[in-house]
This record gives C-alpha cells, structure tokens and sequence, in this order.
C-alpha cells in the first residue's frame, strides 16, 4: 500500500486571486479593504454604519487607543489617500451620535 501512495503525485494549482486590477495603488491596507468596500456598494451614493461595524471591516486591532482615533486618524489619513492616487471614489464623512451609538454617514461619488 505504501509503494501505491508513493507513486501518487500531489498537483497544486494556483487559483486566480479576487484582486481586481483597475483598483488604486493605495499605500496603505486601511484604504484599500475600505475602497472594495465602496465599490462593493456602488450603486448607492450615500450609506450609514455604525463606527464599530467599521472598524470591523477595516479590521483595525482591538486596542483602546486606535479605536478611539479611529474617526479622527484613519478616516482623515484614507480620505488624504484617496485623493493621492486619483481614485475613482471619493468619499466624505460625517460622524453623529446617535442612541449612544456612533454612525458614520458616508456619502460618495464616483467618477
């Protein structure tokens, strides 16, 4: 049974990976998962979500620290970079309180 195993090859294949290649060369990771993000929601221009469900989908680490200058440091620092490399989303932010909850109300515009 051995000799039979040993005559077996093992293949790997390479599957295709999802990166699309007319996304931005973004510096950093932050702005790239956020531009699949937006592109994700394309036909819509305008969407709330609350300011932990994004830094779920930023996957920013659970420190105290990064979270709490998640709206002031990231969001400004990807806006910045989104405009560096002539995306074809741009984005602003705005951040309401709302039922002890903080939203963040994006509205978009793609060119």
């Amino acid at each position: 049974m051995e000799a039979d195993l040993n005559k077996l090859k093992v293949i790997k294949r390479r599957r295709k990976s999802i990166v699309r290649s007319n996304t931005p060369n973004f510096n950093s990771v932050y702005a790239k998962i956020l531009y699949l993000e937006l592109e994700k929601r394309k036909p819509s221009t305008d969407f709330e979500i609350s300011l932990e469900e994004l830094k779920h989908i930023l996957m920013v680490p659970n420190l105290a620290y990064v979270y709490s200058h998640l709206r002031l440091r990231v969001l400004d620092s990807i806006m910045k970079e989104f405009n560096e490399v002539n995306s074809p989303i741009e984005f602003s932010y705005e951040i309401v309180r709302e039922n002890e909850k903080d939203i963040v109300k994006f509205k978009i515009k793609y060119i």
